[in-house]
């Protein structure tokens, strides 16, 4: 089961008809299955918000944006000794943010020959 983790070998699967979810710990699957159920034991407490979710994860996240907290820095020091202070509530916009630094563009489609740095956008470059 440990060693599942480091091989990224993914034994538990959902069987709800035409999911694909897959991972590698059970309950990560139990996690995903309150997809499905529509279950969300999870509520925001803060006063006159009905905010509810599947997830401790999920809960933490969204309070964020009560609290205004973002504890997500970009660590990044430009050449000049210039350091970025831009913070994120989510790690993966942390992680975007990061790219505009690099100038890397990770997502390529080629069609219509679109390359991003998140795959939200890319997908938006399909969709239109």
């Amino acid at each position: 089961m440990h060693m599942s983790l480091h091989t990224n070998e993914k034994k538990f699967k959902c069987d709800f008809p035409d999911c694909h979810y897959e991972s590698c710990r059970n309950n990560l699957l139990q996690r995903h299955m309150k997809v499905h159920t529509g279950e969300k034991p999870f509520k925001c407490d803060w006063p006159g918000c009905e905010f509810r979710t599947s997830n401790k994860n999920g809960l933490r996240h969204h309070n964020y944006r009560h609290t205004g907290e973002k504890p997500w820095k970009c660590d990044w020091v430009n050449s000049d000794g210039n350091a970025c202070n831009w913070s994120f509530r989510q790690s993966t916009h942390l992680k975007a943010h990061r790219l505009k630094h690099t100038g890397e563009r990770p997502y390529r489609c080629e069609w219509p020959n679109a390359i991003t740095v998140s795959s939200p956008r890319l997908h938006a470059s399909l969709t239109g």
